[in-house]
């Protein structure tokens, strides 16, 4: 049966097989089209392997978009932190600002519309707010309204946001008289909006770059979300106190309680969660409405995988504790228990199972299947590899491809490249061979849809495909499998440690040193760390406190000389607010200096000194008295 036929009848769960990793985007594109058009589902949710794949599958729905013919249809993600489980280092505020913009939009959504969201198993793994907390957290501001400087800045405060010397990263915000600098992140970039205000109503709204500082066009609204689903206010911090008081008792020796009590923020205070709402956590799936499931059968694997990756970290944490127990300041490395954050792999499953599912296998024999009752075959195939066919024959990559072509009716042909540099170097090697060929952005659906056509020309695109796929119709081929993949050599990690600490750094036992990311510490050696059956060699670093950090030989590029021990040096604490803000204050001088140089230089270059003349007579004079 005709692929085009098996896939408008999707209507139940079913279990897609030989499916290519590549062709993700285009299955869930049709499928769900068809499920729309019926009104058997709203939402969609594909669950990938990491966010390196949720990345790469964003990529290639914008190219297949042209399938679908829903105008209102908006693309998500929920990205999964990029911290070890339980851990007390905060994500990246990017991470943050991209997840609580999820849900937000999720939960403010138009009647119509419909939502594909992109998740990783990590991401699905872990536990998100409930609805019922998104509402009334966003604030719209546009120009005349009446508001004043004091209630924005306790809007941003209660939201997450970090008051500045100057605004550089999402979730900082500034304030500087009559004007308020805040970062945001929107579509993957930063993007700076500086509100003027003229009393108690804002005058204008302007974006900036946040690293120049410099401002650009006037904007006419703008809406601020918190920086992350914990919303540190006066309500959620009494929640924290009182629950976290159930779970480990009288906690006012403890630096994590009294900050957070108190409605300040602390570093790695997300792994505790659980602990500022009444309210359940939920999964991402809670916040879709009427979602169809899209899963592929490796996803079982990795999802108990993660499980005990999970599992370790909070055995580790409780070791930890057990090891120093005497320790009154580790008291605050005391973790949650992990169920309150992480989903078990088989309440994943069970609640996956209550909604309409679609897996993708790559083989027809795939114990990891479900029982379906329906396993579809829609014939297609991973593109051959014509580089290494190439070397392998001897052949031209380019020759064989054309042969290839031939050997099909197909009605689409496409190279997808992955930056426009390298499309651009494919576009000449192409015309080199005349090749008849065509630069596109999006798939061809006109093509697609016509019958008996037959291509009459390769179609170059830009997108990120692995390999690509191919079936009767169409094929998309990246130029990996032409050109081959880029061989990136990377500097062996294997170095002698001792060696490299020696001539690298010329530190010695006790010396202190600076990590770019934690601070002042105190160097105490290489100690060989055993994970599993593998082990490594780690320098260790002291902070303040007695906190131990770990710091791999291949990351040693972050470690600096400071000087000899001396007692009058503090060490920061791993997770303190010192080192932070000490960067920050270090970096507004830099760019106080900066402005003062460019200024000078600028100065310099403008400025024109008059030009003199000296009196002859003089001149003649002074000469005379050195005899010349």
């Amino acid at each position: 049966m005709d692929y085009k036929i098996q896939l408008n009848h999707i209507r139940e769960n079913c279990c897609l097989t030989k499916i290519p990793n590549d062709a993700n985007a285009f299955l869930v594109l049709s499928v769900i089209n068809n499920l729309w058009q019926e009104e058997k589902a709203s939402d969609s949710l594909i669950i990938l392997e990491n966010d390196v794949e949720v990345s790469r599958f964003i990529e290639q729905v914008n190219f297949f978009k042209t399938i679908n013919q829903f105008d209102d249809i908006k693309l998500l993600t929920f990205p999964a932190w990029d911290c070890n489980p339980l851990d007390f280092i905060s994500p990246k505020p990017s991470i943050l600002s991209a997840r609580i913009n999820c849900l937000y939009k999720l939960a403010n959504r138009d009647k119509n519309s419909k939502f594909i969201v992109a998740v990783s198993v990590n991401s699905m793994l872990q536990k998100t707010i409930n609805q019922s907390e998104l509402n009334n957290i966003g604030l719209y501001l546009k120009i005349g309204k009446k508001i004043s400087i004091q209630q924005l800045v306790n809007f941003l405060m209660d939201s997450g946001y970090e008051r500045q010397a100057s605004a550089n990263n999402v979730g900082d915000f500034a304030l500087r008289g009559g004007i308020v600098d805040i970062i945001l992140q929107e579509a993957g970039d930063l993007s700076g909006y500086r509100i003027d205000f003229f009393g108690e109503e804002i005058d204008s709204i302007k974006l900036f770059d946040p690293i120049t500082q410099i401002t650009n066009s006037e904007v006419k609204t703008l809406q601020i979300l918190p920086a992350s689903e914990l919303l540190l206010n006066k309500r959620t911090a009494e929640i924290f106190k009182n629950k976290y008081r159930e779970l480990f008792g009288n906690s006012t020796d403890n630096q994590l309680y009294n900050a957070l009590s108190q409605g300040r923020q602390y570093h790695g205070m997300e792994h505790f969660l659980p602990l500022f709402y009444n309210s359940n956590l939920v999964n991402i799936i809670e916040h879709l409405k009427q979602p169809v499931i899209f899963n592929n059968t490796k996803n079982k694997i990795y999802f108990t995988n993660r499980e005990k990756e999970v599992k370790e970290a909070y055995e580790t944490r409780i070791e930890a504790l057990s090891i120093k127990e005497k320790n009154i300041e580790k008291k605050h490395l005391q973790p949650i228990a992990m169920e309150m954050l992480y989903f078990k792999e088989s309440e994943l499953q069970k609640i996956i199972s209550s909604y309409l599912n679609i897996e993708f296998s790559s083989t027809d024999e795939d114990e990891n299947i479900i029982n379906q009752a329906r396993i579809i075959d829609l014939e297609m195939q991973i593109t051959p590899d014509f580089a290494m066919a190439g070397r392998i024959n001897r052949q031209e990559p380019l020759e064989l491809l054309n042969n290839f072509i031939n050997q099909h009716n197909f009605k689409i042909v496409v190279i997808a490249c992955l930056s426009e540099s390298s499309k651009e170097r494919i576009v000449k090697m192409i015309a080199d061979f005349d090749i008849n060929f065509q630069e596109i952005d999006n798939f061809p659906i006109k093509e697609y849809k016509t019958s008996n056509y037959k291509a009459k020309k390769i179609l170059i695109a830009k997108s990120n495909f692995v390999k690509g796929f191919y079936n009767k119709d169409f094929a998309i081929i990246s130029e990996q499998m032409i050109f081959g993949e880029k061989i990136i050599r990377r500097r062996s990690s294997k170095i002698d440690a001792t060696r490299l600490i020696e001539e690298g750094l010329a530190i010695k036992q006790g010396e202190i040193v600076v990590h770019r990311d934690y601070g002042i510490g105190r160097f105490e050696g290489i100690e060989k760390i055993n994970a599993g059956n593998t082990s490594c060699e780690m320098l260790k670093i002291a902070f303040g406190g007695n906190d131990l950090l770990f710091v791999a030989v291949d990351e040693i590029n972050l470690i600096s000389r400071y000087g000899s021990d001396n007692p009058l040096i503090e060490l920061d604490r791993l997770g303190g607010a010192t080192w932070k803000n000490r960067k920050t204050k270090i970096r507004q001088k830099i760019k106080i200096a900066a402005e003062t140089l460019l200024k000078t230089a600028v100065k310099r270059q403008l400025t024109k000194a008059p030009i003199l003349v000296p009196d002859r007579d003089f001149y003649n004079e002074f000469c005379n008295d050195f005899g010349l």
